[in-house]
């Protein structure tokens, strides 16, 4: 529907912003992004990556709400904006254009302001060397009595990449946003601008503000049949294109490029529909050999990411300027202080793979109670097991283990007598998993057989946590879900690395009759069974527990995020290509493995003796008698009830 000017409406997004022709011609090269554009693309930013829990906690700040911020007096901005709820929001993003007339609007720059509770602080980003700073500052002063702060918000400047023309600070602009909501909705504590570089924004361009659509790919023996979420497509734009191993999808505001394990064919018999009820594309894709079984379909990381020359070093890989070249971005966790020594990592390194050092130091302040290891940088990895069973001991509440072992309450009933889904339902990847696992850094841990095995290891402790609180939530998380599988792992709450199978569970299975409401020593033994059986299943069924605990761990709990930069992002990446050999060697040793009350250091079985000794009537006359028997004639009357001596034992 065309406006008064007859310009043809091109999207009603959300109900939020509307998009006309003259908009979207603004996304070809060397023009100016205007107000509806910047609109349209972070309310897009907040509903697509944002999950539901996170968009409460978050607000997008329109322009004209920042216009006013600039132009308008106090109690005028108080009326307005009395409805944002800014006091509880943890995260604000507002963009910044240097217009200084107030009966205009737009500007000739474009740049990001962001404020974040837990800091207490303003972020200004700008890529054209804070040419708007007097600006956001104005703007960041006239936000503070809505904000609602025990203390004066802090303002930092921060580096970001700076372009180098005099069109792009909008795109620049979206592409901060992108990197700052999609590290608030991960949970990842640092800020990685490093792909951002001005080929990188040249093709964004040419994407027209993309973003990666939900997408599900199965197969039969003649086609790959690859679904699409895209509902805010523009069908008459659509793209379909694959050879080889490639599949390309392009719909504005859409991209998605396949990287498929082995080939397929572009003839006649390829189909394409759109569903416009639910928003869907399916597409059949011939197979170049019929009958060729693809693997890994379920794996969205390892489709997505470039199939390019493998390396251990962070890389931005830029082909060149030209327009066809496409640009390979090869992701890593990003280290403050350069790369560590491997030789520091090696005897105090902790998070995947123990390749990080010197986090918890600099966050001391923030963090001090994320884990239980006191001073972890100063801990050596060796020493980190033992003084976490020496915690477990200490902290053993052998009355709460007897009132559980004696007298269950309803709740640890109806945990014992869980009956988990069907293995279907384990090892099926829901909407909400694809949506998380397209989000996830395109990389691959390039590991030897023998680290994969130790990391290996820490899976069993992350999957037992994760399904103690699952059985005893009865499957429905709760708040308390986060904290209770980073109290139950040790690898999360002492940075442990286990050297075999028995430390993993005995870890594991100490701290779950220590610290959660329920210490009972047979519903450790049903989530030691629940473990076997998601082992049993497969990586799918690993990785939906994995994105599970990812998505506890950023949304509930200060600062357990950091737990997902450090380990459970590059689990969720790495499960997806470990070798089949290292999960079935895992699952085979934890399946053949025994565990007995014996290896653990809560002396269970004299806790148990003593138990009964304290509620069994030792008198031979009755609960009435008024009789005294010895210390020794009790204990030897429990140890044969217990069956730990022979009646006719005289010892």
């Amino acid at each position: 529907m065309p406006n008064d000017d007859g310009d043809k409406r091109v999207l009603n997004y959300c109900e939020e912003v509307l998009l006309f022709e003259r908009d979207v011609r603004l996304l070809d090269d060397r023009n100016w992004l205007n107000d509806q554009i910047i609109s349209f693309a972070l309310e897009y930013i907040y509903q697509e990556i944002l999950p539901s829990a996170k968009q409460a906690k978050a607000c997008i700040v329109s322009s004209n709400v920042c216009e006013l911020f600039k132009f308008g007096d106090t109690d005028l901005i108080k009326q307005v904006c009395s409805d944002l709820g800014f006091a509880k929001k943890e995260l604000l993003l507002l963009p910044v254009n240097d217009n200084d007339k107030p009966s205009q609007t737009g500007g000739s720059h474009w740049s990001l302001l962001a404020f974040h509770r837990k800091a207490n602080r303003f972020e200004y980003f700008d890529s054209l060397s804070y040419s708007n700073l007097d600006t956001a500052k104005s703007i960041a002063s006239a936000c503070e009595s809505l904000l609602e702060t025990a203390k004066k918000p802090k303002f930092n400047l921060t580096p970001v990449p700076l372009q180098q023309n005099g069109s792009d600070c909008g795109v620049y602009l979206i592409e901060f946003a992108k990197v700052i909501v999609q590290a608030f909705a991960e949970g990842v504590l640092f800020l990685d601008f490093s792909h951002i570089t001005p080929s990188f924004i040249k093709d964004q361009r040419k994407k027209a503000i993309m973003l990666t659509p939900v997408f599900e790919v199965s197969q039969d023996d003649q086609f790959l049949l690859i679904t699409v979420r895209a509902p805010f497509a523009k069908i008459t734009d659509t793209e379909i294109e694959y050879h080889g191993n490639e599949f390309l999808f392009v719909s504005k505001p859409y991209f998605l490029r396949l990287y498929l394990p082995k080939e397929v064919v572009d003839n006649d018999t390829g189909t394409a529909e759109y569903d416009s009820d639910k928003g869907y594309f399916n597409i059949k894709v011939p197979k170049l050999v019929p009958g060729e079984v693809f693997t890994g379909l379920d794996m969205i990381t390892e489709l997505l990411r470039p199939k390019g020359a493998q390396s251990a070093k962070p890389l931005i890989e830029e082909c060149n300027d030209d327009e066809d070249e496409q640009i390979l971005l090869a992701q890593s966790v990003p280290n403050e202080d350069g790369p560590v020594p491997e030789d520091t990592c090696s005897k105090f390194g902790y998070g995947f793979a123990w390749r990080r050092f010197g986090v918890f130091r600099k966050l001391q302040e923030e963090i001090s109670q994320l884990i239980d290891l006191a001073d972890p940088d100063d801990r050596a990895i060796d020493q980190r097991l033992q003084l976490c069973r020496d915690m477990n001991q200490q902290l053993f509440n052998e009355d709460h283990y007897l009132a559980d072992l004696y007298s269950p309450d309803d709740g640890l009933t109806a945990a014992l007598k869980l009956e988990l889904p069907s293995d279907e339902k384990l090892s099926t990847l829901s909407f909400e998993d694809r949506d998380r696992m397209k989000d996830l850094p395109k990389k691959r841990w390039e590991l030897s057989t023998a680290q994969h095995t130790t990391v290996a290891l820490s899976l069993a402790d992350l999957l037992f946590a994760y399904l103690y609180d699952y059985r005893t939530t009865e499957c429905e998380n709760t708040v308390e879900s986060s904290w209770t599988i980073v109290k139950l792992s040790p690898t999360l709450s002492f940075l442990v690395k286990y050297a075999d199978v028995k430390e993993a569970i005995v870890g594991t299975f100490e701290r779950s009759l220590v610290f959660p409401l329920y210490r009972n020593w047979e519903l450790s033994v049903k989530v030691l069974e629940d473990v076997r059986r998601i082992l049993r299943l497969g990586r799918i069924a690993i990785l939906k527990c994995l994105l599970v605990i990812h998505r506890l761990l950023a949304s509930h709990g200060e600062y357990r995020y950091i737990l997902n930069d450090l380990y459970v992002t590059d689990y969720c990446v790495w499960i997806q290509t470990v070798p089949d050999a290292v999960l079935d060697q895992l699952a085979t040793e934890i399946s053949a493995f025994a565990i007995a009350k014996d290896m653990l250091c809560l002396d269970l079985e004299e806790v148990e003796l003593a138990g009964r000794l304290a509620t069994l009537n030792c008198s031979e006359n009755g609960p009435e008698s008024n009789a005294v028997v010895s210390d020794q004639q009790c204990l030897r009357s429990v140890a044969v009830s217990c069956g730990l001596i022979d009646s006719d034992d005289e010892q």
